[in-house]
């Protein structure tokens, strides 16, 4: 829906290790309930990092943990091959950093869903200022934008005064769920990683929830 997307990737990573946070950790569904799928990460560090600071823990056997916990999870879904190819092959990107990885997990994603990835950008790369609303203005204006496309949720924190005086519209998603077969369950879990949409639909029916097609 939005023409750049723009990722933040050099603001503050959340603290604590109950944080809640999805930048390294996404639900799947196990055994017909939800469970979360978890990158680990070293948080050895005093103070404040951003998130492209943020490096993984020191376990080499991570990315196998992690797709053994998927394996389980869907290895009788009917797209599970090709779901299951399409991770490994992306996992295997190297990096220590958890935005690094984030970054080629999404494009990825774009690419296979034959979705352009020239518009997505991170902040880090541009240039910006102030904070809050006024951080996310800058941001806006600095890619050219006059719409800010945020979901219903953003109206706790945004402060319509200020993108008025930018210039700049507040346009508030409707998003909602298009329910779609899942393996190993009669309920619908909403809110799981696309990698169950995958694993259960394929790649074109992916795409077709992506782009709101009904009867997938």
């Amino acid at each position: 829906m939005a023409d750049t997307f723009i990722l933040l990737d050099d603001v503050q990573y959340p603290k604590g290790a109950g944080a809640r946070n999805w930048t390294n950790r996404h639900l799947i569904l196990e055994n017909g309930k939800q469970r979360w799928a978890t990158a680990p990460i070293s948080r050895n560090f005093t103070g404040f990092k951003n998130v492209n600071e943020i490096r993984f823990a020191q376990d080499d056997n991570w990315k196998r943990s992690y797709l053994d916990q998927i394996s389980n999870s869907y290895y009788k879904a009917k797209h599970f091959s090709e779901t299951f190819d399409f991770l490994q092959f992306s996992l295997a990107y190297e990096t220590e950093f958890l935005s690094e990885l984030n970054i080629h997990l999404i494009n990825s994603v774009l690419r296979i869903l034959k979705i352009s990835d020239q518009t997505l950008r991170t902040s880090s790369a541009l240039k910006k200022d102030g904070k809050s609303n006024h951080l996310l203005c800058s941001l806006i204006k600095s890619v050219g934008g006059d719409s800010y496309l945020c979901g219903a949720g953003s109206s706790e924190y945004l402060d319509a005064k200020i993108f008025e005086s930018n210039n700049i519209e507040i346009t508030y998603q409707n998003y909602r769920t298009i329910e779609y077969p899942q393996f190993n369950t009669n309920k619908f879990f909403a809110g799981l990683s696309i990698i169950d949409a995958l694993m259960n639909c394929g790649v074109n029916k992916t795409r077709d929830l992506v782009f709101g097609v009904e009867n997938v």
